[in-house]
This record gives C-alpha cells, sequence and structure tokens, in this order.
C-alpha cells in the first residue's frame, strides 16, 4: 500500500510506456505491465500497446485474489511460472482467464522499501524468449526503482522546502507580534513616564 508517496510525473510515465514497449517486443509477449498496488487492488498502470493485451492502462484488480502480482508484492521476490495450468496453486487464478499461463514478474520498491508494483511479462505459453533474456528485464527493473528513487527525492526536497517556508512563514508572524508588543510597552512606558514627570511637578508646587 502506498503511505504518503508521490505521484508518477507524465514524463516519467511516457519513458515507461516506451520501457514496456520494448519490453514486449524483446520477449514477443502479448502483455508486458508495470503495475501499482494500491490498498484493495492493483492497477494496471502503464501496458504495452499490443493487439493482443487484454490488459489496458489504468485498470484495477482485486488483490487477493490469486494474481501472480500478488505473490511478486507480497513477498518481494520475483517470479516465474512456466505453465500456470500444470501447477496446482495457479492453474486457476484470474490471469487464466485470459488464458495467460506464463508470467514473470519482478517487484519495484520506493527507496524506503516500501512495495510500487511490478515489473512483468505473461503469455498464453512457455516465452523461452523472456527467461533467456530475464537479466535485461532485471535491468529494466533497477530503471524503474531508479525512476521512484528520483520521484521520492524530489518530493522528499519540496516537503522540506515547504516545511521551512512554513516555519520562516511562523517566525516572521513572531517576531512581528514581538514587535508589536515592544511597540506597546513603549508607549504604555512613555505615558508612565510622563505620569511620574506630572505628579513630581504637582508635588513640587505643593512643596513651594
Amino acid at each position: 500500500m502506498q503511505t504518503n508517496k508521490p505521484d508518477i510525473p507524465a514524463n516519467i510515465l511516457v519513458r515507461w510506456q516506451r520501457l514496456v514497449d520494448i519490453m514486449g517486443k524483446i520477449t514477443n509477449s502479448p502483455a508486458s505491465l508495470i503495475t501499482r498496488l494500491l490498498p484493495d487492488a492493483i492497477e494496471m498502470l502503464v501496458s504495452n500497446t499490443d493487439a493482443k493485451n487484454p490488459f489496458k492502462a489504468n485498470e484495477l484488480n482485486p488483490r487477493r485474489c490469486g494474481l501472480y502480482c500478488d505473490r511478486v508484492v507480497e513477498t518481494k521476490q520475483s517470479l516465474l511460472v512456466c505453465d500456470a495450468a500444470k501447477e496446482k496453486q495457479w492453474k486457476n487464478n484470474p490471469d487464466m482467464e485470459h488464458a495467460l499461463s506464463f508470467y514473470l514478474g519482478y517487484p519495484l520498491c520506493w527507496p524506503d522499501g516500501e512495495v510500487f508494483g511490478t515489473l512483468c511479462v505473461l503469455d498464453t505459453q512457455d516465452n523461452l524468449r523472456a527467461t533467456k533474456y530475464s537479466d535485461l528485464i532485471e535491468e529494466f527493473q533497477t530503471l524503474v526503482n531508479s525512476d521512484l528513487s528520483f520521484v521520492y527525492q524530489q518530493h522528499s526536497q519540496q516537503q522540506t522546502c515547504l516545511a521551512l517556508a512554513q516555519e520562516l512563514s511562523e517566525q516572521q508572524i513572531q517576531v512581528r507580534d514581538r514587535a508589536n508588543d515592544l511597540t506597546e510597552i513603549n508607549i504604555a512606558m512613555r505615558v508612565l513616564l510622563n505620569h511620574r514627570e506630572q505628579d513630581k511637578g504637582l508635588l513640587k508646587a505643593e512643596l513651594l
């Protein structure tokens, strides 16, 4: 779940779109995705542009219903399923509705360790090209994690600047209030001194 994390800027999303398109072409897979973890769903944040891809960008799938990506975000470990139809734990998972029996996915994380989502490819058959180029997909994972780190740091710096600006504003208000207090004190002191001088004058007049 994303807690107080920044939104992904549009220019980063454009770069990620190119990345999943390239990844889909290299692995010759119909579905290549970057997903984002939400409190109760997994969002297909970026989806490659392939006519056979059943997923649309920003499509939501419920959490904890047996998705491959659920396992990745829960364990923070990569997952390879060559043929879900032959594996008891995967043969009835929701992605099999699209006959996507092959899955290779990697976790994506913010620099503080919180899971962002996954980078993954899915296919209707055992994808030997995907496993062959798994090292390259891991490099793509590193690139996306680097983008997340950059976005996180930029957001942190902005928050720090806002906090400093707020603190400065509060200090300026305190200084202004203190200056007003001093002005009022000075006025009161002058009035008091004037009264004392008047009292002295009256006392002298009485003594004379």
